[in-house]
């Protein structure tokens, strides 16, 4: 289990992480500042609970960088990081 966790891209993506981070339930929370999901317990985040959230959001379309209409990702090159 991890403390905190990001939703990986090509690169950092808060646009997927904070997503998942909503859809992960009620154990963790948006960090917005760090830009990570964080686990309110310290150790809530499971790494391949965690990977598939963020390639839910990846394929059901999260927003795109430019503000307007919705962006999606190949569940192939998204991946979960966790500390």
């Amino acid at each position: 289990m991890h403390a905190t966790c990001v939703c990986n891209n090509g690169g950092y993506n808060w646009r997927i992480t904070s997503p998942a981070c909503d859809a992960y339930g009620d154990t963790v929370s948006y960090d917005t500042a760090a830009g990570r999901c964080v686990s309110k317990s310290g150790e809530a985040l499971g790494g391949d609970e965690w990977e598939a959230a963020c390639q839910k959001v990846a394929q059901e379309g999260f927003a795109c960088v430019d503000g307007k209409g919705t962006c999606y990702a190949s569940t192939d090159n998204v991946r979960g990081d966790c500390d």
